[in-house]
């Protein structure tokens, strides 16, 4: 029979054979380090080399209506922003004097017309009297250049006549052509001279575009370049067209120089509205491409990082054109390397780098 005091030992031992017997769990072994990037190879592709500039639209047809009358305005029809067709009247001008001109020029012809009738019947009736001896030649003579005077006038009064009544009609003013009435200069109760302008009317079907340049690159612009244009009036729309004309603007120490670009309008663009054109100057055949957000800014300039055997180098590059999140490299990579795209600007030259997968 076994003592107490063995029993107790094996009690104690038991536990401390068995915890002995686990198998020790291994930790997994560290991951691999290195700065997670994705990865983009360097292409090449033809680059558009531009020239941007922010002008404003305009109507190619932008009539100034102006009174054509001195008097005052009685009404006014219609307002900035209204559609208007060609002969719609647009205001009123008070019409007491022009009236007045032309009754009195309608009694002038009404007189002459009386008169020259009755020189008339009076050179037929001295023809009479010559033919039978009754008067001299000389009376004769007489009336004949009577009734030519008192045409003469009758003419003068008739022309007066059709001026007053052209007057009159000018009272009311009228679009000249079908647009928008794009201001409107004058208000109800001014008075205004012939020649003062009133209203000015935009046509929206042809829309015209003055993008100003600077004289630095005007010598690398000419007629026929193409052009992109965007307005904010409409962000989704992009007009393609070409450069119409150059317009040397020259003043004090300014030699700048305006780009004319006319487009039909291509929805709802409006004159007055702000516009970017992009002018494209230049081709780069086979040019150099790498992801926009591959550069980075360093001390040494903006530097790309090409990645070989899971190390990142850093090359200082050159860029050029920027467009559509792609970007020209001019010098530093001759092709086709592949650069460090998202997470490039954790680098450093020499790092170690894990990639995801490609970049598209």
């Amino acid at each position: 029979m076994k003592t107490p005091f063995v029993i107790l030992a094996l009690i104690i031992v038991a536990p401390t054979l068995l915890f002995g017997c686990v198998k020790k769990t291994v930790p997994p072994p560290a991951e691999t380090k290195g700065t997670l990037v994705t990865l983009a190879q360097v292409m090449r592709r033809d680059v558009p080399v531009v020239l941007d500039s922010v002008g404003r639209v305009e109507s190619r047809a932008t009539p100034e209506v102006s009174a054509e009358v001195p008097g005052r305005i009685i009404a006014i029809l219609h307002d900035a922003g209204d559609k208007v067709q060609a002969g719609t009247p647009l205001a009123h001008l008070e019409t007491t004097q022009l009236t007045q001109e032309e009754r009195a020029a309608t009694a002038d012809v009404a007189r002459l017309d009386a008169q020259i009738a009755q020189d008339r019947r009076t050179l037929e009736r001295n023809k009479d009297l010559v033919a039978r001896n009754f008067i001299s030649r000389a009376v004769l003579d007489a009336s004949a250049s009577q009734l030519a005077a008192q045409e003469a006038a009758g003419e003068a009064a008739q022309s007066r006549l059709v001026m007053a009544r052209d007057r009159l009609a000018k009272a009311v003013v009228l679009a000249p052509i079908t647009g928008t009435v794009e201001s409107r200069k004058v208000s109800v109760g001014d008075h205004v001279k012939e020649g003062t302008p009133l209203f000015l009317i935009a046509q929206g079907g042809n829309l015209r575009a003055q993008l100003p340049f600077p004289e630095t690159v005007a010598r690398h612009l000419r007629a026929g370049m193409k052009v992109a244009l965007v307005s904010p009036i409409a962000p989704d729309e992009k007009v393609s067209t070409v450069v119409t004309e150059l317009r040397p603007m020259v003043g004090a120490g300014s030699r700048s120089i305006t780009a004319v670009v006319d487009f039909p309008n291509p929805s709802a663009w409006r004159a007055g509205a702000s516009v970017t054109g992009f002018v494209e100057i230049d081709v780069r055949q086979n040019a150099l491409l790498v992801p926009e957000s591959s550069i980075v800014r360093r001390p040494a300039g903006e530097v790309v990082y090409v990645v070989s055997e899971d190390k990142a180098r850093q090359v200082i590059v050159r860029i050029g054109e920027r467009k559509d999140g792609m970007a020209e490299i001019l010098s530093g990579l001759s092709g086709p390397e592949t650069v460090a795209v998202d997470g490039a600007a954790y680098l450093s030259d020499g790092a170690a780098v894990r990639t995801v997968k490609s970049a598209p």
